[in-house]
């Protein structure tokens, strides 16, 4: 037996499809824009920012914290106060200055020798409050 002949190739297309010199110029361009498109577009030098974060960008150990204090700890290294209530329309203090009545409050408690383990008692100082009341600063919590 002998092999079948190749058919023949279709005739050229006929009518508006038919391929005209414009055509072929269109395909062309068409086909370099597609190549356009696939060559690699250089990639852009990196800015000063995301060179100086690649150092943060590693996580870091964190050492463990200390375990937080409890109430009486915190108490223990706060200035001591108390505060002397003046009944209502006591006026002798208005006219005193703060420094004079902190030392008449230290010259009275050494003149009466006042101490707290062997230790005598002295102000640091006071404040006035908005009430007229006195709050009076010690230097440990013990003195107050």
């Amino acid at each position: 037996m002998a092999p079948l002949p190749a058919p023949d190739p279709p005739p050229p297309p006929t009518g508006f499809l038919q391929e005209t010199p414009l055509d072929g110029k269109i395909a062309d361009r068409l086909d370099c824009l597609e190549r356009r498109t696939m060559t690699t577009i250089s990639p852009q030098p990196p800015t000063w920012a995301a060179i100086t974060n690649k150092g943060t960008n590693r996580k870091t150990k964190t050492p463990p914290q200390p375990p937080i204090p409890t109430n009486t700890e915190i108490n223990e290294f706060k200035k001591a106060s108390v505060v002397i209530r003046t009944p209502p329309g006591f006026v002798v203090l208005d006219s005193i200055s703060a420094p004079k009545i902190t030392s008449k409050i230290n010259h009275t408690l050494k003149s009466i020798n006042a101490t707290v383990d062997s230790q005598i008692i002295e102000i640091a100082g006071i404040a006035r409050l908005p009430s007229k009341d006195l709050k009076i600063f010690t230097a440990t919590r013990p003195q107050a």
